[in-house]
């Protein structure tokens, strides 16, 4: 993958459904890093799914508590969509049980981060994530 400085030479778009700021700013300081990302956000799972669609990313973080549509409802929209159904999931949540997340990638997740993020696993998600095979953060 070249790195690049031109956005519209950028070889990973990335979607982020998350509405807390805090962990928004994470996701961005850390894509923010990286001339290879493109970086696209929305704050609502039904802005998100529209999204998705119209974008076809390479990688969607989705929150799994998000306001309106959560996440799990993303993720389902997201696996039965034939439009979005490749494109790979990371759920993001606030310290998800072991239970939820195995229920999250059962259902179609690549796999799940817990808040409060970590930089270096966001990296792994974005390096790894896209890579086709099941990441183990």
């Amino acid at each position: 993958m070249a790195l690049t400085e031109n956005p519209s030479e950028r070889s990973l778009t990335v979607l982020c459904i998350e509405d807390d700021s805090a962990s928004l700013s994470l996701i961005e300081a850390t894509i923010n890093e990286r001339t290879d990302v493109e970086l696209l956000v929305a704050t609502d799972g039904a802005e998100g799914t529209q999204m998705a669609r119209r974008h076809r990313p390479d990688l969607v973080l989705a929150d799994v508590d998000l306001p309106g549509m959560g996440g799990e409802e993303v993720l389902a929209r997201l696996r039965v969509d034939p439009a979005t159904r490749p494109v790979p999931v990371v759920m993001v949540g606030a310290d998800p049980a072991a239970e939820v997340a195995d229920r999250l990638i059962a259902r179609g997740a690549r796999t799940c981060l817990a808040k409060p993020l970590k930089a270096s696993e966001l990296t792994l998600a974005l390096d790894y994530g896209t890579a086709g095979a099941d990441v183990a953060l």
